[in-house]
């Protein structure tokens, strides 16, 4: 898929999924921008916690997806559409913009980047992620203190 093809797909409230060495979720807010949540980075991709409780103070952004993204691919993943009834597209952009610049609390398995998009969508915190590699996710997260 070409990314102008991906934009063309995406709509505004859809989750994006970033497929890198940590996946990031983010908000498809619509003209190539997404609503995202993550620990603060050094560079112009997303980060994850490196305290050595899990926690750190998380920043809630509005980027263009390349940014975010940088050199990895994403997709759209409304995946839990399957479980949950998502909210209206204009309520989850809404809430999503209205977070943008808010200080939360990144902790890499009670409320990451997926938990946000989810909640977003939902209205009910979600990550996959967490509950099939909860041990893999503590064993790379312990390698990057």
């Amino acid at each position: 898929c070409f990314p102008s093809l991906r934009f063309l797909l995406s709509k505004p409230g859809d989750l994006i999924k970033i497929c890198g060495p940590n996946n990031h979720w983010a908000v498809y807010i619509g003209n190539g921008f997404v609503v995202h949540f993550g620990a603060p980075s050094k560079g112009p991709q997303f980060s994850s916690a490196s305290s050595s409780s899990g926690e750190v103070d998380g920043i809630v952004k509005k980027e263009k997806i390349q940014h975010v993204a940088g050199e990895y691919s994403w997709r759209v993943n409304n995946s839990y559409d399957e479980e949950y009834k998502p909210v209206s597209p204009d309520e989850i952009v809404k809430k999503a913009c209205s977070l943008v610049g808010v200080s939360l609390t990144y902790h890499l398995t009670k409320y990451n980047s997926e938990h946000f998009a989810t909640e977003m969508r939902y209205g009910k915190t979600e990550s996959r992620l967490v509950g099939h590699h909860q041990n893999e996710l503590y064993l790379d997260f312990i390698g990057q203190v």
